[in-house]
């Protein structure tokens, strides 16, 4: 997500996606969001702080190794979170 809202049109989501979706945004960029044309449809906008994992290496390049967004291994990643996996987040 960007700081400055890429343009969509009117028809780029549903009435469900307004009212359904959780749309998160920059921190800082709440008002931003709230106040653009289209943006401002959904009905739940929030922040989030983007500054996370980034470029993870390992030793073994064939290593198969899940770790979870804080940098632990994770034994048995649960279906529909998101995880490292050979340095690159992965959702299971």
């Amino acid at each position: 997500m960007t700081e400055t809202p890429p343009t969509i049109y009117d028809n780029s989501f549903t009435n469900g996606h307004y009212i359904g979706v959780v749309l998160y945004v920059p921190v800082g960029c709440l008002n931003i969001y709230q106040d653009a044309e289209n943006w401002s449809n959904f009905w739940d906008i929030r922040e989030f702080d983007t500054i996370g994992i980034c470029d993870v290496k390992t030793e073994n390049k064939n290593a198969t190794t899940v770790y979870d967004l804080n940098g632990r291994v994770v034994e048995t990643p649960t279906k529909g979170n998101v995880y490292i996996k050979n340095g690159k987040k992965v959702r299971f």
